[in-house]
């Protein structure tokens, strides 16, 4: 048998395991994967509270301040998927230094929060609202309060912009364009081949499960309406969410809003370690032209 007739044989036995087990795939494995990551628990640090943000969610969040008083703002500080807020606490001191008060959540179905499902900001955009009602309620500056967020929470941040005008800046690193999108690359990415029908009933199925819509996650479509100062920063060689979704997201903006950074040799989850000394100095930069 050549080669070319053993590859064919083999694309024909993967593709008959895969339509065996299409049922199996499509309503038990991909749509959970997607819409219940794994739960990385939180620590119960001193000053931890739980936030209610709607009848029956409460987040588990931290309020920490800086020295400098007056705060210059507040940041809320948004974590990766499958992560918790406890994960950037050395990123929030960052922001404490800047003069910054930070408040971190663990986002809905992540760490010590309530709820079942992750959304990827169809439902988290709106719990950054409650956030931020809750934040001005306890004295917060209602006009220096800005988000900043890695990958998932990039994106999320990016949708909450959209959303909620009260957020006065964003600071954004490696976020999607669109959910489709990259729930379809992760696909191939990990399994080494393209069902497309089998993809897109898992995404069918993870919508019906936790009652979203996956089409109306695109951070790109966010893009268009923000209003207020973006800083966007992208690793150079980012492997799970390439580079051509920053662009996307970037050709999207209104012109002049937005300040894009690609950090040459960094990769998805190491952005702010590669760039640590030029990238705490543009958000520097960044902050301090907002309070001029």
């Amino acid at each position: 048998m050549n080669k070319i007739n053993a590859w064919l044989v083999a694309v024909g036995i993967i593709s008959f395991i895969v339509i065996m087990l299409e049922p199996l795939v499509v309503d038990g494995v991909l749509p959970y994967a997607l819409i219940e990551p794994y739960r990385k628990q939180s620590e119960q640090l001193q000053g931890t509270i739980m936030v209610s943000v709607d009848d029956s969610t409460q987040l588990s969040c931290l309020y920490r301040k800086t020295l400098q008083r007056p705060a210059l703002g507040t940041v809320i500080v948004v974590h990766g998927i499958a992560d918790n807020k406890e994960s950037m606490i050395a990123t929030a001191d960052e922001f404490r230094n800047l003069g910054y008060d930070v408040f971190l959540a663990d986002m809905r179905a992540h760490g010590a929060s309530e709820g079942m499902f992750c959304t990827y900001g169809y439902r988290e955009k709106q719990d950054i609202s409650a956030l931020i009602s809750w934040l001005i309620a306890k004295g917060a500056n209602q006009t220096h309060i800005g988000i900043f967020g890695s990958s998932f929470g990039a994106s999320v941040a990016l949708q909450a912009m959209a959303y909620d005008s009260r957020i006065a800046f964003g600071i954004v690193e490696c976020p999607f364009a669109s959910l489709r999108d990259v729930a379809q690359e992760y696909s191939v990415r990990y399994s080494g081949f393209y069902f497309p029908n089998v993809i897109n009933k898992s995404l069918s199925r993870a919508e019906s499960i936790a009652d979203f819509r996956i089409d109306s996650v695109r951070p790109e479509v966010s893009a268009r309406s923000i209003t207020k100062p973006i800083l966007h920063f992208h690793g150079g060689d980012d492997e799970r969410i390439p580079l051509e979704h920053a662009r996307r997201i970037e050709a999207a903006f209104v012109p002049g809003i937005s300040e894009f950074h690609i950090v040459k040799g960094a990769h998805h989850l190491d952005v702010r370690s590669v760039g640590h000394a030029t990238y705490w100095q543009t958000v520097g930069r960044f902050l301090h032209d907002r309070t001029m």
